[in-house]
């Protein structure tokens, strides 16, 4: 073993670790994107940032199992924050600019849509407001018809049968209180 391989298998940690940060920065960036692409909302901020905190902690911890067998480093960590830095300074200065007018751009046609789409969404509702309305008294009156018809049928069959036979049936839909009590007076409870 030659003193040079603990001094290059460090130069590649540093690398990884700064390859890490770089694509932290990526990722940054498309948060960024979506940060902006919800023009006015604190809420989307906070849960962006707790996203991208989320990515960076599993990307680390991932990165720390993998190449120093779980051990948090300070030169590691100090080397991801530079490839970090160095995606923000290089390609996120660039990409920045871009990525807030397609987020502006983004919104604004999504506004625009939606603005449209709630037009229509309030014609069809008050269409089917209508329809709903007219369908109740269609209902309504079907109802109406059927009852004046059931009423009809039943008037008719009332005048079809004779009077003894309404009279029976007057008859036997009164309760027969008189029986009823002289069998109580039959009942011997002694």
């Amino acid at each position: 073993m030659s003193y040079s391989e603990p001094l290059i298998r460090q130069l590649w940690v540093f690398l990884a670790f700064s390859g890490v940060g770089f694509l932290l920065g990526a990722v940054y960036l498309g948060f960024f994107f979506l940060r902006n692409l919800f023009q006015n909302g604190k809420a989307a901020t906070v849960v962006c940032d707790l996203l991208f905190c989320l990515c960076i902690f599993t990307a680390l911890f991932g990165a720390f199992l993998g190449y120093t067998d779980g051990v948090w480093r300070l030169p590691e960590l100090l080397s991801g924050a530079a490839g970090f830095f160095g995606f923000q300074r290089t390609l996120g200065a660039l990409l920045s600019p871009p990525a807030r007018k397609a987020a502006a751009l983004v919104s604004g046609c999504a506004n625009a849509f939606f603005r449209f789409a709630g037009t229509r969404a309030a014609a069809l509702q008050s269409r089917a407001a209508r329809l709903c309305g007219r369908l109740k008294q269609a209902a309504g009156k079907r109802r109406a018809e059927k009852e004046k018809r059931r009423a009809e049928r039943f008037a008719e069959a009332e005048k079809k049968t004779p009077k003894k036979e309404k009279k029976h049936a007057k008859a036997l839909a009164k309760p027969k209180k008189k029986q009823y009590n002289d069998n109580c007076k039959n009942l011997d409870f002694s």
